[in-house]
């Protein structure tokens, strides 16, 4: 009855929450899908027909549209909802493993704050594989606990990290960690740590196959994704990528106090200060959040706001810190201690969340009324025997949870009113206007019609035309032989406009097509060097200005369809420009 009732709530809180949140489909769901769509279609893996390319970022997650996709589902609700379904088992995983080892109450109070958390709630709600990843990274956590304790051959930890790898490729940074904790969890008497690293590391047979596959297919034994970002000078990488790791860890600093918290007592333990089965409770987790972060840093980050990078570990800092709240509530021998020990600690993590982002008296007032709920929750636990039967605990456990979901929803209140979170409901909206880009071009100009673009996921989608990717994500000749901008967002530093003119699309997609109110002024008008650069590099060369023009097209809601149209293409259907 208890399970049953969190479980219904942690569902029915996250749903609320990604339509309190505007999440949704972003962009670069629809280049899963339009992979998918080709597949079903018997076109091929491929983005363009006949143009084999690996311009996806995840096998597995496409794999599962493919399979789902033979059901007689719209795509686009079934990446939502697969998408959805992976972040509600990862809460579950949280509310589970925590309850496991007993104080429940406080787990479920653990398992709300993740399905609550702006960066989790966007990203597993975004038909994207995020939320897959996240999943199996933290399957992959707990069976190598598991199998690091057994005396069976850790087969399922490593079956594991080859899903993790399949579903995101950077996570093969997993294998020498994994294999070190195996190795040295198995070194006891009547055990061989090498053998065990040979059934841990046996599974990785699917990686195997699967590069094979790609090689014979693709001609390449790593994706294209990876060469339109790997050539950015390593110096310029790890300079965006430490950024974009401490800015997370500025906008959600309850995270970074987890972190630092975890591996303190873990270090704690590591010279010998403190012994018991915390070691491996708190450093596992810490290594596993330390290795990933350092990764991250590796690959530059992402353009993304929301931080969809560091949304896969969002549920092992959840069991981190739930540990950590643990630790400190077993080791404190009174009980007025333990109020004290968990009440400092929620101070700190408030001092912390709490960034000034806005600091008039509505905000503070919004801040102030969170409290209410955690109120009568308090007092409906002390006061209901009936709710005391649900949730067997001890004070400090119910007192800490309180503290821990008030002090954490007030961070995410905070964070909530940041141009982070305004920027990433703009990226689901976007999708509505390339969406209409997509179906506008689809109706106005032939099949056989070649666009190029900076966005490669509603417009070539929707509109079903072959699509030269300006950025080189889906096209192999600029991911591999393009110039590069260092400056420019991650994933659109590359271009090579010689290459693009030499191709000669019939239409070029400008940045502002059916999102502006007005006529531009200039064809360079509303371009951003950061995000389009590669579009700003063609207007440089003569070719381009004496070939193409820049054309408005006036749509039923005075908005404007603009394009950079080819001199000599008379394809466009029933459509005149605007005057």
């Amino acid at each position: 009855m208890r399970t049953s009732l969190c479980c219904l709530a942690l569902i029915a809180t996250y749903l609320g929450f990604c339509t309190f949140y505007e999440a949704g489909i972003v962009d670069d769901t629809l280049i899963f899908l339009r992979y998918a769509e080709n597949a079903l279609s018997g076109v091929g893996v491929v983005f363009n027909a006949g143009d084999r390319v690996e311009g996806y970022t995840s096998p597995l997650w496409l794999l599962l549209l493919i399979i789902g996709g033979l059901l007689p589902l719209n795509l686009d609700s079934l990446a939502l909802g697969l998408s959805s379904a992976f972040g509600i088992a990862s809460v579950l995983l949280v509310l589970f493993e925590g309850g496991r080892r007993g104080g429940f109450f406080l787990s479920f109070c653990v398992a709300l704050i993740l399905c609550v958390a702006p960066p989790f709630v966007y990203w597993t709600h975004s038909g994207m594989g995020t939320a897959l990843f996240a999943f199996l990274l933290t399957l992959f956590f707990l069976f190598l606990e598991r199998d690091s304790r057994a005396s069976s051959p850790p087969l399922r930890s490593g079956f594991l990290l080859s899903l993790c790898i399949l579903s995101r490729p950077e996570a093969a940074a997993l294998v020498p960690l994994g294999s070190a904790w195996i190795y040295f969890s198995r070194r006891g008497p009547g055990q061989n740590g090498l053998k065990a690293i040979g059934a841990f590391l046996s599974p990785l047979i699917i990686i195997v196959l699967h590069l094979l596959w790609r090689f014979s297919y693709y001609d390449s034994l790593l994706p294209n994704t990876y060469f339109a970002k790997a050539g950015i000078p390593l110096s310029a990488r790890l300079s965006s990528g430490l950024s974009y790791s401490l800015n997370f860890f500025k906008a959600y600093a309850v995270y970074l106090l987890v972190t630092a918290v975890g591996i303190l007592l873990a270090l704690r333990n590591l010279l010998g200060k403190e012994k018991g089965n915390s070691i491996r409770d708190l450093t596992l987790p810490g290594l596993l959040v330390a290795n990933w972060v350092l990764v991250v840093i590796y690959s530059g980050g992402d353009h993304f706001a929301m931080y969809r990078f560091f949304v896969p570990i969002l549920p092992l800092l959840s069991l981190l810190g739930l540990r950590i709240l643990r630790h400190a509530l077993e080791r404190s021998e009174m009980p007025k201690t333990r109020y004290v020990y968990s009440s400092l600690g929620i101070l700190a993590a408030l001092i912390l969340g709490y960034h000034f982002r806005r600091s008039d008296v509505i905000s503070v007032i919004e801040s102030l009324l969170l409290i209410i709920p955690a109120l009568l929750i308090a007092y409906a636990l002390r006061s209901s025997a009936k709710l005391q039967s649900l949730f067997p605990h001890n004070n400090s456990m119910v007192a800490t949870g309180l503290l821990v979901l008030l002090a954490f929803t007030l961070n995410f209140q905070f964070a909530m009113n940041s141009r982070d979170a305004r920027t990433a409901k703009y990226e689901v909206t976007l999708v509505d206007t390339w969406t209409r880009v997509g179906l506008w071009l689809k109706s106005h100009v032939p099949a056989d019609t070649t666009i190029a673009a900076i966005t490669m996921g509603a417009i070539p989608y929707r509109s079903g035309l072959k699509t030269l990717d300006l950025v080189g994500l889906t096209d192999r000749t600029i991911a591999r032989k393009g110039n590069i901008k260092a400056e420019a967002a991650t994933g659109h530093q590359k271009y090579l406009s010689e290459y693009v003119l030499r191709s000669g699309p019939q239409i070029i997609v400008h940045p502002s097509a059916a999102a502006t109110k007005k006529k531009l002024e200039s064809p360079g008008s509303n371009l951003v060097e950061k995000w389009h650069y590669s579009i700003l590099d063609l207007l440089k060369h003569r070719e381009m200005r004496e070939s193409y023009d820049l054309q408005h097209f006036e749509l039923e809601d005075a908005q404007y369809m603009v394009l950079f149209v080819r001199k000599d293409f008379s394809g466009l259907r029933s459509s005149k420009p605007a005057q």
